[in-house]
């Protein structure tokens, strides 16, 4: 396997990429975004979302980390910050969380606890981006 920053594999099972979740059709990139993934580092890589109905989808990948096996999975917030989110529907101590869940099924969730935003060139992006806004500003 590749290393890779946050995805790194070597004491987990597997990981569980965290994202928002959104009904506009670009909802569609968290399936890309999981293929790719899985081409470049490793197939045990699982991306969903939050949001937007998809219990299912996290029963359904509940399912396959237990038929897999999986009894140690490293969370990742595809998030900017870890905020509500990630307290209330990822680490939190509710009957729903990501947490609950996976720990009633005998599987630890050893989680990264920042959002995106505090990565090493998240910031640079947002900066460059408001500096191409004013420069299209003063124009």
């Amino acid at each position: 396997m590749q290393e890779a920053p946050l995805i790194e594999n070597t004491d987990h099972d597997a990981v569980l990429i965290f994202a928002h979740g959104t009904d506009h059709p670009c909802k569609t990139a968290f399936a890309q975004l999981q293929t790719e993934l899985r081409n470049q580092i490793d197939e045990n890589i699982h991306v969903t979302t939050l949001e937007m109905g998809l219990e299912s989808a996290a029963d359904a990948i509940i399912g396959k980390l237990v038929q897999a096996g999986c009894t140690n999975v490293f969370g990742i917030p595809f998030l900017m910050v870890a905020g509500m989110h990630f307290l209330r529907d990822i680490a939190g101590d509710n009957d729903t969380s990501w947490l609950y869940r996976l720990n009633r099924k005998h599987i630890n969730l050893d989680l990264h606890n920042q959002g995106l935003a505090m990565l090493p060139g998240i910031g640079d992006i947002f900066c460059d981006h408001i500096r191409a806004t004013f420069t299209v500003i003063d124009k």
